[in-house]
């Protein structure tokens, strides 16, 4: 479904106008990792929160009964993560009423990474969140945590800046060997087109083509790793100035290291209970099951 703008029969004002949108949006393989694209849904596109309720709560907290509310600190820790996991979008004016303008805005990044499933995808170590969160803002988007999951990252950060610093943390501090990634799979067409896999069969295909005298005057076709630094072209500018640098010349100065990780860790900022902690130690089903039971007259 769209929503579009449509002006009222008395010319005073406009409504939206709910219609099936056009399909499909998107390829039959992902453009990223070459797997099926699949159909899902459906599902809720607005925000979940409201920043002006979950305020008006953390208000109220610094007078509230501790001896009432015993899980204070975990309120006020799920509160502010509540909080904090909005990224607005850009601000878009409709001629219509601002009570259905504010019904029908739709949450732009609803969706979070985890970067241990990143590092699944194409076998290599696990970059600790900071490490996550400091490369995205050095190449100059946005981060947020989820409520959703210890560990979870929110971005407006595309795709193909994702698998960039998952491939560049590969070469920078986990370096991966070839033969224990399978071909055709999602971590061989993601790391080809980095130029991290693939790459001696490609220089001896290029070395053969130039050899032979009947490809003479033919344009050869560029490397994969020279498509895949092409690719995020698109969408690598993220400021509207001139003088803003561009994602392409933030990339040649990421590196891995402390001051990466500092960028992600807010100065003063308060430590808080943000998710649900066991009470005691090996509380759940999963580690009761292994206890013995004895049973007594």
């Amino acid at each position: 479904m769209k929503s579009k703008p449509a002006p009222n029969k008395k010319g005073t004002g406009a409504f939206y106008k709910h219609s099936m949108v056009q399909g499909p949006t998107a390829d039959q393989h992902c453009q990223h990792c070459g797997t099926r694209m699949h159909i899902n849904g459906p599902m809720y596109g607005g925000h979940i929160h409201s920043q002006e309720f979950i305020q008006k709560l953390l208000d109220q907290i610094p007078g509230a009964d501790r001896s009432v509310y015993g899980t204070m600190p975990r309120l006020e820790g799920m509160l502010r993560t509540a909080l904090e996991e909005y990224l607005p979008g850009p601000e878009v004016k409709e001629p219509v009423d601002p009570k259905d303008a504010q019904l029908a805005t739709r949450d732009l990044y609803p969706f979070f990474v985890i970067p241990s499933r990143l590092a699944n995808v194409v076998s290599c170590s696990t970059p600790s969140e900071d490490m996550i969160r400091g490369a995205l803002i050095h190449l100059g988007y946005r981060t947020a945590r989820s409520h959703c999951r210890p560990g979870s990252i929110k971005t407006d950060a595309p795709w193909s800046t994702i698998w960039w610093v998952m491939t560049e943390w590969i070469r920078q501090k986990s370096p991966i060997k070839e033969a224990n990634i399978k071909k055709n799979s999602a971590a061989w067409k993601i790391l080809s087109d980095a130029g991290i896999v693939g790459q001696e069969k490609a220089e001896t295909e290029t070395e053969t083509a130039e050899n032979g005298s009947e490809m003479e005057g033919v344009e050869q076709s560029a490397p994969s790793s020279a498509v895949a630094d092409t690719k995020p072209a698109a969408d690598a500018t993220n400021g509207k100035d001139e003088g803003v640098p561009s994602e392409m010349e933030l990339r040649k100065t990421l590196v891995f290291d402390e001051n990466l990780a500092r960028l992600a860790r807010r100065r003063g900022e308060q430590k808080y209970v943000r998710y649900q902690m066991n009470p005691r130690e090996k509380l759940g089903t999963s580690e009761q099951g292994k206890q013995p039971v004895i049973l007594c007259n």
